[in-house]
């Protein structure tokens, strides 16, 4: 398993974010973000998120995570009817 982490100032900032990293990598601009992230300025980083559940032509989508556990890489989600586990 690769990750990576990258801290900004402020939860606005993480579109600005999200962009440097897909492009850094050569990735998909487009995608699908949880709803509960779609209040952020997506657009505006270039980026075309789409506020819904990730498909099968999706390649990239964005979320947030309850927890991590270092040792085994095991993330924790927290799903529900705003925060689809897809």
């Amino acid at each position: 398993m690769q990750s990576t982490t990258d801290e900004v100032a402020a939860k606005a900032k993480v579109p600005a974010a999200v962009a440097r990293y897909l492009e850094s990598g050569s990735l998909p601009l487009a995608g699908c973000v949880w709803p509960q992230l779609a209040d952020l300025d997506w657009k505006g980083a270039g980026l075309a998120l789409e506020a819904r559940e990730a498909n099968g032509g999706d390649a990239v989508g964005v979320s947030g995570a309850f927890a991590a556990i270092a040792e085994t890489g095991t993330l924790v989600f927290a799903s529900g009817p705003i925060r689809p586990r897809t």
